[in-house]
C-alpha cells in the first residue's frame, strides 16, 4: 500500500530476491507500455494546452479505455494489477499527470476492486437468468460501472459480430468550446426522444476517447447473442443495437434497460454501486460529472494535471 513513488523501494525490502526479480520485471515492462502509449495514443492529437481542464479530462477519457480495457481490467490476478497500476503512476508523473489511487475509499482488500467484475463466473450466472437484451445492457453496464444511460445511441454497426468490442459514439470534439460541442449520429435519431440527459451521459462515461470498448472474452457472447436478434428483426448498421419496448425507433429505451439490469443483478446478487438511489454517496450517477463518475471513479482514482513548476523539476 505504499504510494507509487516508494512502491519499488519497499518492494525490495519487503520481498524475497527471486520475487522482487519477477515483479521488477513486470513493472519496467509496465512502465516502457504506459510510456509508449502516452507517446502514441494518450498525449497525441491534442489541440488544447497542456495542463488545462480539458487537456486533463481528455487524456483521462484515454486513460480509463487503457487501464480498463487492455492492463488493470484484464490483470490475472490482484497482484499484477496493483504492479501494472503503480507503473502507470510514475510514467504519467514523469509526463506531468498525477494518477491518484484513494484505495481507503474502497474498504478492505482494495486491490480486488481493481479487476475487472464481469468474471466468467458472474457472465455464466447472467446466462442463466436473463434474456439476450437484459444480458448484454448488463454485461455493458458492469463493465464501464455506470448505468445503462445512452446505451440507446449505440448502433448495430458499431458492434463487432462476435461481441468482443463496442464503438460508442463521442461527442464531438472535447476540445471545442461547450456551447459548440454535437453528437455525432445518424440524421434520423435527431428526431427520436433522446434527453439532453442521455447526450450529457456519453461524456460522464468518459466516452470522448475514440478507442473501442473492449469486452472480456467471456462476456462477448452476451452482447452477440443480443446483435443476432436485432440482426434477425432486420436491423441495419445504422440501427440502434437496444431499442425502446413498445416505441422502437422513436423513444430512448434508457427506462427499462435501467430496470432490467437492475433486476439481473437482483437475481445474481450483485449489488452495482452505480445503480444505488440518489440518497447514497456512491450512486445517482446522473448528478456527476466525468471527473466523478464510471470505471476510474469507482476504483478511487483521479487524474491531476502537475503545475508547470513541479513539472519543470521532473
Amino acid at each position: 500500500m505504499q504510494d507509487f513513488p516508494v512502491f519499488l523501494a519497499h518492494c525490495r525490502v519487503k520481498l524475497p530476491g527471486n520475487t522482487f526479480t519477477a515483479l521488477n520485471e513486470v513493472y519496467g515492462r509496465e512502465v516502457h507500455l504506459a510510456d509508449q502509449w502516452l507517446t502514441r495514443r494518450g498525449l497525441a492529437g491534442h489541440h488544447a494546452q497542456p495542463g488545462t481542464l480539458r487537456h486533463t479530462r481528455a487524456l483521462g477519457a484515454r486513460l480509463t479505455f487503457y487501464l480498463r480495457d487492455h492492463r488493470i481490467g484484464p490483470a490475472p490476478d490482484q497482484a499484477h494489477a496493483l504492479v501494472r497500476l503503480r507503473a502507470v503512476q510514475v510514467a504519467l508523473f514523469l509526463r506531468g499527470y498525477l494518477l491518484r489511487w484513494q484505495y481507503e475509499t474502497l474498504g478492505t482488500d482494495p486491490t480486488t476492486r481493481l479487476l475487472s467484475q464481469l468474471t466468467e463466473r458472474l457472465c455464466g450466472k447472467i446466462r442463466t437468468v436473463a434474456p439476450p437484451e437484459a444480458a448484454a445492457a448488463t454485461a455493458l453496464s458492469i463493465h464501464l460501472s455506470h448505468g445503462p444511460t445512452g446505451f440507446g445511441l449505440i448502433t448495430c454497426g458499431n458492434t463487432a459480430p462476435d461481441g468482443s468490442s463496442v464503438r460508442l459514439p463521442p461527442t464531438g470534439s472535447p476540445y471545442e468550446p461547450e456551447e459548440t460541442r454535437y453528437l455525432r449520429v445518424p440524421w434520423r435519431w435527431k428526431f427520436h426522444h433522446h434527453t439532453p440527459h442521455e447526450f450529457n451521459a456519453l461524456q460522464v462515461l468518459h466516452l470522448e476517447s475514440e478507442d473501442p470498448v473492449l469486452l472480456p472474452a467471456h462476456a462477448a457472447p452476451l452482447v452477440a447473442a443480443h446483435l443476432a436478434y436485432r440482426r434477425s428483426q432486420g436491423a441495419t448498421d445504422t440501427d440502434p443495437l437496444f431499442i425502446h419496448d413498445k416505441a422502437p425507433g422513436n423513444k430512448s429505451p434508457e427506462l427499462h434497460l435501467r430496470k432490467s439490469v437492475i433486476l439481473t443483478c437482483h437475481r445474481i446478487h450483485f449489488n452495482p454501486a452505480w445503480l444505488h438511489r440518489s440518497h447514497c454517496r456512491h450512486g445517482d450517477e446522473t448528478g456527476h460529472d466525468a471527473a466523478a463518475a464510471g470505471w476510474m471513479h469507482y476504483r478511487g482514482m483521479d487524474l491531476i494535471a502537475l503545475s508547470d513548476n513541479v513539472c519543470s523539476r521532473l
